[in-house]
C-alpha cells in the first residue's frame, strides 16, 4: 500500500511540473529564426593605417566582418584564407575588414598585417566595445552582411576555405 501512494504522489508532482511548464511557456521569449536577418550596428573604428572606419559608410557592399587576435592559433590559420577570398572577390565588391582585439602592441599587428600581406582595412577595437556589441565572445568570429547592412549570418570559429566562399557568394 505504501508503495502505491508513493508512486502515485510521485505521478501527481511530476504531472503538475509539466502542468506548470506548459502554462509557462507561452511567456518564455521567441527566438528569431536564425535565417532571419537583422540590421548590422553600427560603429567608427581607427585604423591601423590611420584615420577612422565607419561601418555603415560601407552599407550598399557586402562585406566580411571578421574579428581576430593576432595570437590566436585558428585565425592565423584561416586569415590566408580571408585574404585569398578578399582578392578574388574584391572586384565584385566584397569588402572583407578585419577586427583586432586583444592587441599586444601596434608593431605586432603590423608584423601579422605584413606576414599574411592583408591588403583589407584593419581596425583596432582596443576598449573591445564593438566587440561586445556585436556578441563575440570568441575568435575568430565571422559576420557576413549584404548590401542592405544586414547580418545574414555569422560563423564561430575557423571556416575552411570552402566554408568561406559559400558564405561569400550568398551576399554577393
Amino acid at each position: 500500500m505504501k508503495f502505491k501512494k508513493f508512486v502515485t504522489r510521485k505521478f501527481v508532482k511530476i504531472a503538475g511540473l509539466f502542468l506548470i511548464l506548459i502554462l509557462f511557456s507561452g511567456c518564455l521569449p521567441i527566438q528569431p529564426p536564425n535565417n532571419q536577418a537583422k540590421l548590422a550596428e553600427d560603429f567608427t573604428l581607427p585604423a591601423l593605417e590611420g584615420g577612422y572606419f565607419t561601418l555603415s559608410e560601407h552599407f550598399g557592399q557586402p562585406i566580411l566582418l571578421y574579428f581576430f587576435s593576432t595570437t590566436c592559433h585558428y585565425c592565423q590559420e584561416e586569415t590566408p584564407n580571408l585574404v585569398k577570398m578578399y582578392n578574388t572577390y574584391q572586384s565584385a565588391g566584397l569588402l572583407v575588414v578585419g577586427v583586432a582585439v586583444n592587441v599586444n602592441s601596434l608593431q605586432e599587428l603590423r608584423n601579422f598585417v605584413e606576414n599574411y600581406g592583408i591588403t583589407y582595412p584593419i581596425l583596432i577595437d582596443e576598449d573591445e566595445e564593438v566587440s561586445e556589441s556585436y556578441d563575440v565572445y570568441y575568435i575568430p568570429h565571422n559576420f557576413f552582411i549584404n548590401r542592405d547592412g544586414e547580418i545574414v549570418d555569422d560563423k564561430v570559429g575557423l571556416m575552411s576555405e570552402a566554408e568561406l566562399e559559400e558564405q561569400i557568394l550568398d551576399i554577393l
